[in-house]
């Protein structure tokens, strides 16, 4: 059993928001329209898995860039910060 929540940041506090009817369920358990991180510990004890929904920004290639990991990681190196990885 899962749910599916997604994350987002409202005006700098991380806010669980349900994604499918399960959760919107347990959210309405408790009485609000999203999940407290507490919340979420207390569904996991019942069995659930809790999923998170992936963000992505339309136009943009959500897989994993390692070129653009590897240029970071230079940057860091050559300011004398190797030990960032």
């Amino acid at each position: 059993m899962k749910i599916l929540v997604s994350i987002r940041n409202v005006y700098g506090t991380n806010t669980v928001y349900p994604e499918c009817e399960t959760a919107k369920t347990f959210a309405s358990l408790c009485g609000t329209k999203t999940l407290t991180f507490s919340s979420l510990e207390k569904i996991k004890k019942l069995g659930y898995v809790v999923e998170v929904k992936q963000q992505t920004i339309d136009g943009f290639d959500d897989s994993y860039d390692e070129a653009y990991e590897e240029r970071v990681r230079n940057s860091y190196a050559v300011r004398g910060r190797s030990n960032l990885y």
